[in-house]
């Protein structure tokens, strides 16, 4: 999965126009408990399967941490 692509998620889930690495649960309202297991449902899907392995994405409530999760298990590419 792509970078570009993990944000499209997020959008979709959030509902949003745009998301940037900043983002977060804490600064977009419309991230609740049901976007967050929307996003991660979603990514387990883009990723066959393979994340639903990754326990440390259940509670990473920030762009920039669900990147760095996903990149240091080799889910994200360039």
């Amino acid at each position: 999965m792509t970078q570009e692509k993990l944000y499209e998620i997020i959008k979709l889930a959030l509902k949003v126009e745009s998301v940037s690495l900043s983002d977060s649960m804490d600064n977009i309202e419309e991230w609740d408990s049901l976007a967050q297991l929307e996003i991660i449902i979603t990514i387990d899907k883009e990723t066959d399967g393979k994340a639903s392995r990754i326990k440390e994405l259940a509670v990473a409530t920030s762009v920039e941490k669900l990147s760095q999760i996903l990149d240091s298990n080799n889910l994200l590419s360039a």
